[in-house]
């Protein structure tokens, strides 16, 4: 599978939000920033934060991530708490909090979790960022 990498823009981030919900979140109650009704997944720190998409050459969206720099304000509270993020005050102008990397269903099991998880490192070492958090279970 050849795939084509690109920075969201605004104007994608919708597709992106109900991608997420579809491949991962619509099973499940209780996560936080589901939205059953709308079929997305939205949380406020996601205004704020770096959204990629791995697309297919076809153009369809077969891998998400997001990264939140850590020293984001909106940062989701139970993230703050888990991070333990004022302990790392020293480096949180340098730390980035990678969540929400989900994979399509069809491509699981392949190399592309791993893929994009490197594109992202490339991407925010390039940045300046020097630290990642990441905060997703593979499924």
């Amino acid at each position: 599978m050849s795939i084509v990498w690109e920075k969201a823009k605004p104007s994608a981030l919708e597709e992106l939000y109900r991608f997420r919900y579809e491949q991962y979140f619509a099973d499940r109650e209780g996560l936080p920033g589901t939205d059953h009704e709308a079929r997305r997944v939205w949380l406020p720190h996601d205004d704020r934060s770096w959204h990629f998409a791995a697309r297919s050459p076809e153009g369809e969206v077969v891998a998400v991530g997001t990264a939140t720099p850590a020293s984001e304000p909106s940062l989701y509270a139970e993230w703050q708490a888990m991070f333990e993020v004022p302990r790392l005050e020293p480096m949180l102008s340098r730390l980035v909090l990678i969540s929400r990397v989900i994979v399509a269903q069809e491509a699981r099991n392949s190399a592309l979790f791993g893929s994009l998880c490197l594109h992202l490192a490339r991407t925010f070492t390039a940045e300046g960022y020097h630290y990642a958090a990441h905060y997703c279970a593979p499924a």
